[in-house]
């Protein structure tokens, strides 16, 4: 991942990582903005060949033979051509949870309209400027792209070290790096970039509890999850505000790298000017 410093910012220089290089926008004199690169174009689709439908059923009636399978499970399939016309079918109508089964249309829809090269962009920008003792008399907001693997070191070390990951880490060092050794305000997460609907309709408060998701934020670290050990084992729970979450483990990760930062997080979905921090998300696959 490349570094490349540009121009003088609130808070002294503004430093953009990530693959590929991006480009300044232009901006006022006292501060820089350093937006992503824009979507490649939408990959070319050509229409497949549709298997035959009595050898798709087929195939289907093997794989419910695995013993992973449960016998009294209920499948439903509905498999359609690119005009619309069904190809096969069972218990098309039935209603069922998709699972991890939307993951697939989730990153089609993604990679058709966003294109490969797309990065999620997560920036750090002051409230106040950094005076000449290294103090920014205001907040450090921490303003979310969207970005689905935003991770601190502990997240990568002990839960998810075989994923892309987009190091929190490095947005503190380079705050650091630009000077900042205190900040009488807190940092503040933002959400913005998302609509605020953290559960969707029909969600069970049980899916949070167990693990099977956790609340949507434009602005999330480790997956959503609190880590927390408890007798020596870690556990891991849905965060209540995920905003909130990721500016309290910048607060960590600032006050590891001797920047100190006054008062407790906070979260607000207030946009503010934009941002001399920037850190960009690993390429999609």
């Amino acid at each position: 991942m490349r570094t490349r410093l540009i121009g003088a910012l609130i808070l002294a220089a503004l430093v953009a990582t990530g693959a590929p290089p991006v480009r300044a926008a232009s901006a006022p004199p006292d501060t820089v903005d350093i937006p992503p690169p824009p979507p490649a174009s939408p990959p070319a689709v050509s229409e497949p060949s549709a298997a035959p439908p009595d050898r798709l059923m087929s195939h289907l009636e093997r794989l419910q033979q695995f013993r992973s399978t449960r016998p009294d499970g209920t499948v439903g399939l509905a498999v359609i051509d690119w005009s619309g016309r069904p190809l096969a079918m069972r218990n098309p109508d039935t209603t069922l949870l998709p699972a991890s089964t939307m993951k697939l249309l989730t990153a089609a829809a993604a990679l058709r309209l966003l294109g490969s090269g797309h990065r999620f962009v997560t920036r750090v920008h002051a409230t106040a400027a950094v005076d000449a003792g290294g103090v920014v008399d205001g907040d450090l907001v921490l303003v979310g792209g969207g970005d689905p693997v935003l991770a601190t070191p502990r997240f990568v070390r002990d839960v998810n070290s075989t994923r892309p990951a987009t190091p929190l880490a490095e947005l503190a060092t380079a705050v650091a790096r630009a000077g900042v050794r205190r900040v009488t305000g807190r940092v503040v997460g933002d959400p913005t970039v998302l609509a605020d609907q953290p559960l969707a309709d029909g969600w069970s408060t049980d899916d949070l509890a167990d693990l099977n998701t956790s609340r949507s934020s434009g602005l999330t670290v480790d997956a959503g999850v609190r880590l927390f050990e408890r007798s020596g084992v870690l556990h891991a729970e849905a965060a209540k505000d995920p905003a909130i979450r990721a500016a309290g483990q910048l607060h960590e990760l600032l006050d590891a790298r001797g920047v100190d930062v006054a008062r407790a997080p906070a979260s607000r979905r207030t946009p503010g000017p934009r941002a001399p921090r920037s850190h960009a998300s690993p390429a999609r696959r």
